[in-house]
């Protein structure tokens, strides 16, 4: 398979034999199956180095979530930074000492 082209696969066949007749482990989430060697021909990556899967776009992201205390401690902080900034400003230019 290392000697073939594009053209010479059978992308039909390689997308029904897609999944692999194993299944995944106990602890994995229902719903997940393994992927077979023939559907590792199904992953590819672009000039960018973004990841695909049989033509689709794989999204991977993490969002960032802060909790309460964090999210207090942000706003107390950026709020002290933008008053120091003011006041070095002022200070700056003149408006008061």
């Amino acid at each position: 398979m290392e000697n073939e082209t594009k053209s010479d696969l059978d992308w039909s066949h390689i997308r029904a034999t897609k999944y692999s007749d194993m299944g995944g482990p106990k602890d994995w989430p229902p719903g997940l199956r393994t992927i077979s060697m023939n559907g590792l021909s199904l992953f590819a990556i672009d000039s960018d180095n973004q990841l695909f899967w049989d033509g689709q776009k794989i999204l991977v992201e993490k969002r960032l979530r802060l909790e309460w205390w964090q999210t207090c401690l942000a706003t107390i902080t950026a709020f002290a930074a933008f008053t120091v900034a003011t006041i070095e400003v002022g200070r700056s230019a003149g408006w008061w000492l």
